[in-house]
């Protein structure tokens, strides 16, 4: 059993306070976008261009995260805070709401700009995210924001009531030492388009659709369910056909590689 205690903290001023959790999200996120910047560069990518969608990406997917958090996995907060907690953009996150506002905004400005495939651009921002997500799940890791069920596991954390699975921390390891590293394998091979972004989904979906099954039922934080799945399990059903789709019509050879 892993003895956990809360990270600290730095209070700055008022309500300010720099949480760890919050420095490894925004360490995530700018490495990932050095990541991108680099890939962009490797394929003759505007880096001004790449940057903007970034932003498009970035900023409606946080967004949708705390949008998606609060619809379907907080709705009591609708009727206790009102229309209003909406707004509160820093309190509650979902990772598949990020995903959903992020990939709004990187249709609609990929569209609105480039002259390539949404696939093309898909394969590079997703690698980045990747690596961003690596240290958003690290930083889920220290904050134990998503516990699973009592457990005799060696990686159980401590909690008062005993041992629970630390999902956070499976994700960080699965990302770290496997995903990340096949998306690595991908580009070192120069696969065609499309592969980068059927691997990442292929491997990631059925990941995370097996992880929520540990998540605890017994909190009073347990995470809403719809027929016995949470809303991620719903996701990765989704994203994991989305991938098969993918490979299926890559294999094929119905998705043409000509780049402008």
């Amino acid at each position: 059993m892993i003895a956990f205690s809360a990270p600290p903290s730095l209070h700055i001023y008022g309500p300010i306070t720099i949480h760890a959790f919050g420095v490894l999200v925004a360490t995530g996120v700018l490495l990932g976008m050095q990541l991108i910047k680099k890939r962009g560069a490797e394929k003759g990518v505007s880096e001004a261009q790449l940057e903007t969608l970034m932003h498009w990406c970035v900023i409606p997917g946080f967004i949708g995260a705390h949008v998606f958090e609060i619809l379907l996995y907080q709705p009591e907060r609708l009727s206790s805070e009102g229309i209003l907690v909406l707004l509160k953009f820093w309190d509650g996150l979902s990772s598949y709401g990020g995903f959903i506002g992020g990939l709004i905004g990187f249709f609609y400005y990929v569209k609105k700009t480039f002259k390539n495939p949404p696939l093309f651009y898909l394969d590079l921002i997703l690698q980045g995210l990747l690596l961003g997500m690596v240290f958003g799940r690290l930083g889920c890791t220290v904050a134990f924001d998503h516990p699973g069920g009592l457990t005799d596991f060696f990686l159980g954390f401590s909690t008062p009531e005993g041992a629970r699975h630390n999902l956070g921390l499976y994700e960080f390891l699965f990302l770290l030492s496997v995903v990340l590293p096949a998306s690595f394998w991908a580009h070192r091979k120069k696969l065609g388009m499309g592969y980068q972004t059927a691997i990442i989904c292929g491997l990631y979906a059925p990941t995370r659709f097996l992880l929520d099954l540990f998540r605890a039922t017994d909190r009073y934080d347990a995470d809403a369910r719809y027929f016995g799945l949470t809303p991620a399990h719903y996701c990765s059903m989704v994203l994991f056909a989305y991938s098969a789709w993918l490979f299926y019509r890559l294999k094929k050879g119905a998705i043409t590689q000509k780049i402008a």
